[in-house]
């Protein structure tokens, strides 16, 4: 039998698996090579048989990662995304090349719809019809203020794709040098799924999992109140700060991209600044760190811009020539050894609306953000924070990688602590991220660590 004619009897064995599904939209199929060695064909014909499938709208091929089937809702290019973007941004022109990137290399066609503050005032079907919003947190607030968060809501519930399969190849796409381009940071309902974590926070009384708007009224009337002995809920400073900590809450909730406002006295606080800064100073206070706060503390006035773009652009490890353009900007001076990494996807919008020019340094600093492993650990309350290596008393790297054993590195550090980091996997890690977290935030003593770290070993000498 030729190679022709081998190539496409894979590629219908593949296909009539696919349809009758055997293959679900979304799932990944065999890799070439494993495709080559199972028809006993060249590598080469194996990557035709794919890409046959791919013409004929049953598989699309995703960056490195391989090919994915597409079934049902998602074959072909016939699912169409409508994004709505507030035109207040400067970066519309790298907006609209990520977006046309994404649709030359996936399945879904992108429809981009740009608008003013008057286009929303008369006319709010422009946002109420759109799959995604772009917008800063002024914007985002008159949106939520008109309701009009009901129908675009976290769960996709007017979504005209299957969300398993938008998110396969989303996730999958920018990869660069194993990096993922952090293209959610423009996808609003994305930053649900990466920012859960704040509403697993005991301290806030949030349910696990399902949640309804009488929840996020319920915890607001509870921050709004003082606490035992007249002390303030989770720490926090006043209650103004409670209710600006919430408003930001419910839009990243409700999938809003929480932007800095005008106001900058008003909106003294925003919580992934708050959950930043305070995880920094923690680390200060437990291991006797010498990282400099005084700069962003005490510029009061432009904290939010100052902190936030000082933690997720001096601490993020991007390249020394990509920060001499950036810091002209912030004016701001760096630490002496600038190579840490601290990321947030709210900090990483904030950097976006204050930076003038970065469409020249844009793919280098998306580059440093995040991998896809550490997207779908986000998703997960036991990665709530950045797994931080610490030499020398000094963070010298940040990283959000599951794979990393950074913070096991710390772990060790603590006397009377074994951690046999050989066979750790990701599961494990974020166990012991989980355990970490609530040592660094005082929820849980050093003897809870301990035992929970015995229990990661114990399962590891029963598996031994």
């Amino acid at each position: 039998m030729t190679q022709q004619k081998r190539y496409r009897e894979i590629a219908d064995k593949l296909a009539e698996r696919i349809k009758t599904g055997a293959y679900t939209g979304g799932q990944k199929l065999p890799a070439i090579r494993t495709l080559a060695k199972i028809h006993n064909v060249a590598l080469l014909t194996a990557k035709h048989a794919l890409d046959t499938l791919v013409k004929q709208g049953l598989a699309v091929p995703v960056g490195q990662s391989g090919y994915y089937a597409q079934t049902g809702e998602t074959a072909g290019k016939n699912n169409t995304i409508v994004i709505a973007v507030y035109d207040f941004f400067k970066l519309t022109s790298v907006i609209e090349k990520l977006f046309r990137t994404f649709e030359k290399r996936s399945s879904f066609k992108i429809e981009v719809r740009y608008f003013l503050e008057k286009d929303f005032l008369e006319n709010p079907e422009i946002v109420r019809n759109s799959n995604l919003i772009i917008a800063n947190e002024w914007m985002m607030h008159e949106i939520y203020r008109n309701k009009l968060f009901q129908d675009i809501n976290p769960r996709f519930s007017g979504f005209p794709v299957k969300r398993a399969d938008f998110y396969s190849e989303l996730l999958d796409l920018f990869s660069i040098n194993r990096q993922q381009i952090a293209l959610p940071l423009f996808f609003s309902p994305m930053l649900l799924f990466f920012n859960r974590s704040i509403f697993k926070n005991r301290r806030l009384g949030f349910p696990d999992s399902s949640w309804k708007w009488t929840d996020l009224e319920q915890a607001a009337e509870k921050l709004s109140q003082p606490g035992k002995n007249g002390k303030q809920h989770a720490g926090l400073q006043t209650n103004i700060l409670n209710k600006n900590r919430l408003n930001a809450m419910i839009l990243q909730k409700t999938g809003g991209i929480i932007l800095p406002g005008r106001q900058a006295e008003e909106k003294k606080f925003f919580s992934s600044m708050f959950e930043a800064l305070d995880f920094i100073r923690r680390l200060n206070q437990k291991f006797n760190l010498t990282l400099d706060m005084s700069m962003i503390e005490n510029n009061f006035f432009d904290r939010q811009r100052i902190a936030m773009t000082y933690l997720t652009m001096v601490l993020s490890g991007t390249g020394s020539q990509t920060l001499q353009k950036i810091y002209p900007h912030l004016g701001i001076t760096p630490l002496p050894a600038a190579a840490n990494r601290f990321a947030h996807l709210t900090a990483a919008g904030l950097v976006f609306n204050n930076i003038e020019g970065l469409e020249e340094i844009i793919p280098s600093f998306l580059g440093t953000l995040f991998s896809r492993e550490s997207m779908m650990c986000f998703n997960s309350h036991a990665c709530g924070f950045p797994a931080v290596k610490i030499v020398n008393e000094k963070i010298l790297s940040v990283s959000y990688d599951k794979n990393s054993i950074d913070i096991i590195e710390i772990i060790e550090q603590l006397p009377g602590i074994i951690i046999h980091k050989e066979y750790f996997d990701g599961c494990r890690t974020m166990k012991l991220h989980w355990l970490f977290y609530n040592y660094i935030y005082n929820l849980a003593g050093r003897e809870e660590l301990v035992s929970g770290i015995k229990k990661i070993n114990k399962e590891i000498r029963h598996e031994k």
